[in-house]
């Protein structure tokens, strides 16, 4: 079982769950929703206009048997780097560093770290991971883009998609108020698991919009865990560094 704060670090982990290619869901019209209709609609746009992006952030991570909150800051060249540190009382507990190819970790508790591919992870949130999913989760963004035949309905005043991700249904709610994603929901009944992620707080006015409040939760075999995450400061486009080093002595992570 990882640590705490390895399931801490893991908040932009825990979202994606083992997809193929999605297709639309096909759906009747004499669906239970009988106040529902057939529309079609302009959804923001897949990821904000940027080059960098600073994220400094509350996190309250929970489960049955823990809770504990860290403060986060994630640096994001996009499509390129995601640099993350965790700390506690002020003192840096956790570190990683992703690229579209490598996944760096050091957990500075236990002094151990991991480089390598994305096993890891795929392993820790029993799920197949990628770089544009966790950068478009920490960036409020559906984890996977709307197909473009996806079923989409407006249910009292909002907006509802729905679509296959691989044995499993991706669902999302919008925001009418300018089309702000609220709710994306990963179902899949094959494994006993659930994710699901609110968001609130949309910064509308900003040059991105960006949700800064979300709660992620996830069920799996019974078992309930959260992850509370606020942004209390987004800075957009400055010069940023991702510094990161594996000490001396660390002991590494395998998979076995």
């Amino acid at each position: 079982m990882w640590n705490r704060h390895l399931l801490c670090l893991g908040l932009f982990l825990m979202l994606s769950c083992k997809a193929q290619q999605p297709t639309a869901v096909p759906q009747s019209d004499s669906t239970p929703e009988a106040a529902t209709k057939k529309s079609t609609v302009t959804f923001p746009a897949e990821l904000p206009d940027f080059n960098t992006v600073a994220l400094h952030a509350q996190v309250h991570y929970q489960d049955s048997l823990q809770s504990q909150k860290v403060t986060a800051e994630v640096r994001i060249l996009k499509d390129q780097t995601i640099w993350v540190s965790i700390r506690f009382l002020g003192f840096t507990i956790a570190k990683a560093m992703l690229t579209p190819q490598e996944v760096l970790y050091v957990d500075k508790v236990n002094s151990r770290f991991y480089k390598g591919n994305y096993a890891l992870l795929n392993r820790l949130v029993d799920a197949e991971m990628d770089f544009q999913k966790i950068q478009r989760l920490l960036l409020g963004r559906t984890l996977i883009p709307i197909d473009a035949t996806a079923n989409i309905r407006l249910v009292d005043q909002n907006w509802h998609s729905q679509q296959r991700w691989g044995k499993g249904l991706f669902y999302c709610e919008w925001n009418p108020q300018g089309l702000g994603l609220s709710k994306q929901t990963v179902d899949q009944p094959q494994n006993a698991q659930r994710v699901e992620v609110q968001l609130a707080d949309w910064d509308e006015n900003a040059l991105n919009p960006i949700a800064k409040f979300m709660v992620l939760q996830m069920l799996q075999a019974g078992k309930t865990s959260s992850i509370q995450i606020k942004y209390d400061q987004i800075e957009w486009n400055q010069t940023l560094t991702y510094p990161f080093s594996i000490p001396e002595g660390y002991t590494p992570i395998t998979i076995d």
